[in-house]
């Protein structure tokens, strides 16, 4: 079922049918592949992708001697086979005197039959059981034991048979006894007893192996045969499109182009949107990683060619539905994504909560994910992560406050160090009871020389565009600097964008509403400016973003 479904959904390529002939003699699925699949590509997707295999690890904990202790495989069975032998050790010594109290009981038996004439007197003769098993003891050197047991005699004891059976009672006690003492003492045969019981065990309780247990040296074998597999399917360019509602699509870069070529032209009014937004392009190959983060602050890595291509007219794939199925149980939802890029051990992530607190990792963190995800940052209630980067060094971080307040400061390692993946990060911009984090930007290293501006934009649509060298910067934590005085009370900034003068913008509003507008339309102002009215939404409505308009050149670079 699970492969059906993947075959459906296009995340699994080659597969031409699927037959399921089970029967009572076993599980059978037979697939059949199309003429110019290879067999060991689909093999090695389906062990990757479906419960056909799974590989886990496991921690040897265990209670040895009292405490408990971490062993290694050899360790666990050399304890457990200690075990058996201290086991074995008691039982045969139980064994034994349980064999000799018995064997001292019947040899007093065949003491009071070969004498019965002389015990019969003493018990007719004797005023009570005392006195006649202090006799018996006496005259015959009995024990205590072997006293009481010939008082307790029955009758049916002085028949010949039974005088032959406690005969070879005694005999067989004998030579038990012999073995006894032999095991305890001749440690060689006490193994050959050990291995004897072990193989009753296995033919009591065992059943075929059913996992694999792989040493350091056949891992490293596996991984550089499913290396070659890899390297033998070809690596194809793909163009991914992520929209504001979570979806994902999947096309070439020709069919991505024809899409883009019909495209309806951007409208500087506010329409109604019919389809979903696009909102990030990222131009990859089938052979790269995406690394998407939930509002949780949980990573989680993803191959880009197991993204389903995207039919045509299709809106594309759920992300959160590709990713393990604990993200859909816990109901949770996809806040960034990005291309694992190459040179991750120059690189860091920063990553960007609601509240305003900031976080530095080393990229190099998430080159190896399970399907358990990375747990990157701990929230506190009410907090959510909003946004991840790559950055080098000299980048920088600008934030924006809903009541007009902008930060702009170094990505430095003084400014922002590495903390642990627990940590819930530092405090990026001081932000107040009643105003919320509005907008963010990256600016990367350079940025500064050229004609890049920072563009506030505010609910009522009033914008404006400050030159980034007249943004001083700051230090990380401070109140940062009041820049947008707003024209009524009720208005409030809803973004912030990193622009120069031919990018393009994208806003919506609470309406569903939607213009795309050139940056060079917003005029430039200083600190003390209340911006121009770019936007016009009707009364009742407010804006409630504002991005650059997604170009694939653009992500590229």
């Amino acid at each position: 079922e699970k492969i059906a479904e993947l075959v459906n959904n296009g995340r699994v390529e080659g597969i031409a049918d699927i037959r399921d002939e089970s029967d009572r003699e076993g599980m059978r699925v037979v697939i059949e592949l199309r003429r110019d699949a290879a067999a060991e590509a689909v093999l090695s997707e389906l062990y990757r992708l479906t419960p056909l295999q799974s590989n886990f690890g496991t921690i040897m904990l265990c209670l040895a001697e009292g405490q408990p202790q971490q062993m290694s495989l050899r360790q666990m069975l050399a304890s457990f086979l200690e075990f058996r032998e201290q086991t074995l050790t008691r039982q045969y010594r139980h064994e034994l005197t349980q064999a000799e109290q018995r064997r001292d009981i019947v040899a007093g038996l065949l003491v009071a039959l070969e004498n019965l004439d002389a015990v019969i007197d003493i018990l007719r003769n004797a005023p009570d059981g005392s006195t006649a098993k202090a006799e018996l003891q006496q005259r015959f050197d009995l024990s205590d034991r072997q006293g009481d047991a010939i008082l307790a005699m029955p009758l049916r004891r002085l028949t010949g048979l039974e005088r032959q059976r406690l005969q070879e009672e005694y005999e067989g006690l004998t030579t038990q006894i012999d073995r006894l003492n032999q095991l305890l003492s001749d440690r060689r045969e006490f193994l050959k007893a050990l291995k004897k019981e072990l193989r009753g065990l296995k033919r009591q309780f065992g059943d075929p192996r059913r996992t694999r247990i792989l040493s350091a040296a056949e891992r490293a074998q596996e991984k550089e045969r499913l290396a070659e597999i890899e390297a033998e399917v070809a690596e194809d360019d793909v163009v991914l499109e992520f929209t504001q509602q979570g979806y994902v699509r999947r096309s070439s870069p020709r069919a991505f182009g024809r899409r883009q070529a019909k495209a309806p032209a951007p409208s500087q009014s506010l329409e109604p949107v019919t389809d979903d937004i696009v909102t990030q392009i990222a131009p990859t190959t089938t052979a790269q990683s995406l690394l998407s983060f939930t509002s949780s602050g949980k990573a989680y890595s993803l191959e880009v060619g197991e993204i389903p291509a995207t039919p045509r007219n299709s809106r594309g794939t759920p992300l959160v539905t590709l990713l393990p199925s604990s993200v859909r149980d816990d109901l949770e939802t996809c806040a960034t994504q990005f291309i694992y890029p190459d040179g991750a051990e120059q690189k860091d992530v920063i990553l960007l909560t609601q509240r305003g607190r900031v976080k530095r990792l080393p990229l190099a963190d998430f080159a190896s994910l399970t399907a358990r995800g990375l747990t990157a940052l701990k929230l506190k209630e009410q907090d959510s992560l909003v946004d991840a980067f790559v950055v080098s060094s000299g980048a920088q971080l600008a934030l924006v406050t809903s009541g007009g307040r902008l930060l702009r400061f170094a990505l430095t390692p003084e400014q922002l160090g590495y903390t642990g993946r627990t940590a819930q990060g530092q405090t990026g911009i001081r932000i107040s009871r009643r105003e919320q984090l509005a907008g963010w930007a990256l600016v990367p290293d350079g940025t500064a020389a050229g004609e890049a501006s920072l563009l506030l934009m505010t609910a009522r649509g009033y914008g404006k565009r400050i030159p980034l060298a007249k943004v001083r910067l700051g230090n990380r934590g401070d109140l940062g600097i009041q820049m947008m005085p707003f024209t009524t009370k009720t208005d409030q900034l809803i973004g912030l964008c990193l622009t120069d003068p031919e990018a393009a913008l994208q806003v919506t509003t609470d309406h569903d509403r939607m213009a795309q507008i050139a940056a060079s339309s917003v005029p430039k102002g200083d600190r003390s400016s209340s911006g121009k009215r770019v936007v016009a939404p009707t009364k009742g409505e407010k804006l409630t973003s504002v991005v650059l308009a997604p170009t694939a050149s653009a992500t590229e670079a």
